[in-house]
């Protein structure tokens, strides 16, 4: 990777390093041999630090029951989970009492900026091409997936980490490269979805 090259996530040009998208954090170890990484500036890379390794704490309580690697990946987070008081009050505040047992909810919100930079990263994976730094995915965030999903998989060039942890699927407009829609899965248990229709964009910032 040339030192000095151009960020993937935010255009800079300068000193870049190794980003791992999404952070190896979420893959319980042994890790897989097929993970993700891009160019990063320092300050992408770096900046979005801490928001990883929360994401990858909640991560695992919302897949610790989905399947083998889940239940690996909590046994390897629970203890910096139970270290950290005032993470485990927001994660104790995300939770619904069910019919036998309490439910979590993951709050997405918080982490959407670690969710733009899975998409561009998986642009560039996928077209060898920069992002335009000035546009934006929409996100949505989806814990079943309806017809319309299913149809937005099909054109899309799908790709997993590990053995369908992470399953990944990123496309583009051929008239305009910015037109683009991509979905990310985690575990089987949720997935997001990210589209970006400049002219629409455009239309409300005028």
């Amino acid at each position: 990777m040339p030192k000095n090259s151009q960020c993937v996530l935010c255009g800079a040009i300068g000193e870049v390093t190794k980003d791992y998208l999404p952070p190896k954090s979420c893959f319980p170890s042994p890790k897989p041999n097929n993970l993700i990484t891009v160019r990063a500036c320092k300050n992408c890379n770096g900046g979005r630090s801490l928001l990883d390794h929360k994401f990858s704490l909640f991560l695992s309580i919302a897949v610790h029951g989905q399947s083998l690697e889940g239940k690996r990946l909590w046994a390897q987070r629970a203890t910096a989970l139970a270290s950290n008081k005032a993470l485990m009050r927001e994660v104790l505040s995300l939770r619904t009492e069910g019919e036998d047992c309490y439910r979590f909810s993951l709050d997405f919100v918080q982490f959407k900026p670690l969710f733009q930079d899975i998409f561009r990263g998986l642009y560039f994976r996928e077209f060898r091409e920069v992002y335009p730094p000035d546009k934006i995915f929409d996100l949505t965030f989806k814990e079943k997936l309806d017809s319309w999903d299913l149809d937005l998989i099909r054109c899309l060039s799908p790709g997993a980490v590990g053995s369908n942890t992470f399953f990944h699927g990123i496309g583009r407009a051929a008239e305009d490269p910015a037109a683009a829609a991509g979905m990310i899965s985690f575990y089987g248990k949720f997935a997001v979805i990210g589209v970006c229709v400049p002219s629409r964009h455009s239309n409300q910032s005028t």
